[in-house]
């Protein structure tokens, strides 16, 4: 409660600073102006990526967030979940595998992996918008190749999951560290739940890519997927989906120290991968509508 009254305080501050600050400045202003040198950005990538990173650093915090906040209550979570038997069968549903406290560890990277393939199908959106209000006309006018600005844009995206990838393994390891204990096997849970990530929402944002190069007006299509495999790995159980069902899910699937995912997340990245070259082909030989 101490720390969501110092966040709304704060947040309120800056409203306030920024409210007051002149037009193009910043709230801080750490050297003059006049000492800010040209900036120096290679080609569409270059731009591209530049004009994300502000996404791209968000969405990592508020991962990492998630993680610092929710995984460090873990230990002083699962004697409340247990007591009870009611409690207890829900969890059962909810987390059929293993051991509770490492599989509420997987479960809330589960639910980072929802916020991360949003941040990655992100670059795409932003792609078919510029593309519908002919933006990628002019750029392409500019002598650059036909599919650099779909290409570039996928590169956003996919420097976007990795990134958030790294954030909350890192969040994670910090988390692990605030716990008063933990098992001895708590950081392989961890990398391995953070490494699941980039598979997890390569069919996710595969989607993204290929519904991009079909057509912007299609990339609304994209949050289907998203919302379909978020409901069915989330609350498959609750439900009532049976195990087969939900593991269609590639947001189910979870790398493990026994080898248990490997192959279902291999399935997944190449499904994505294979959805990131259908889409940039396509988007590479239609005209822009």
């Amino acid at each position: 409660m101490a720390i969501v009254l110092i966040l709304t305080v704060a947040l309120v501050l800056l409203l306030a600073i920024d409210a007051h600050r002149d037009f193009n400045t910043g709230v801080f202003r750490f050297h003059p102006r006049s000492r800010v040198r040209p900036r120096m950005v290679s080609g569409i990538i270059g731009i591209t990526l530049l004009s994300t990173r502000g996404s791209a650093i968000t969405w990592c915090a508020v991962c990492g967030l998630i993680i610092l906040t929710m995984l460090p209550v873990t230990n002083s979570l699962i004697p409340a979940l247990t007591e009870d038997n009611a409690t207890l069968q829900v969890i059962d549903e909810l987390l059929p595998e293993g051991d509770v406290q490492s599989e509420l560890i997987i479960y809330i990277f589960q639910l980072v992996s929802i916020l991360v393939a949003i941040a990655g199908i992100l670059p795409m959106v932003a792609y078919a918008r510029e593309e519908r209000t002919h933006l990628i006309d002019s750029v392409r006018a500019t002598g650059v190749p036909r599919g650099a600005p779909l290409r570039a844009a996928v590169v956003a995206s996919i420097v976007t999951v990795l990134t958030c990838a790294a954030a909350a393994a890192l969040a994670g390891l910090a988390g692990l560290g605030l716990q008063n204990s933990n098992g001895g096997d708590g950081v392989t849970v961890v990398l391995l739940a953070s490494l699941s990530i980039i598979a997890q929402t390569a069919p996710l944002v595969g989607s993204a890519v290929f519904f991009a190069g079909l057509g912007n007006r299609a990339i609304h299509l994209t949050w289907g997927p998203v919302v379909l495999a978020s409901t069915v790995s989330l609350l498959g159980p609750v439900l009532g989906l049976s195990r087969a069902q939900i593991d269609l899910s590639p947001l189910s699937h979870t790398l493990r120290s026994t080898g248990d995912g490997t192959m279902e997340l291999a399935v997944s990245l190449a499904v994505g991968s294979a959805l990131v070259l259908v889409g940039i082909f396509l988007g590479s030989r239609r005209d822009l509508v």
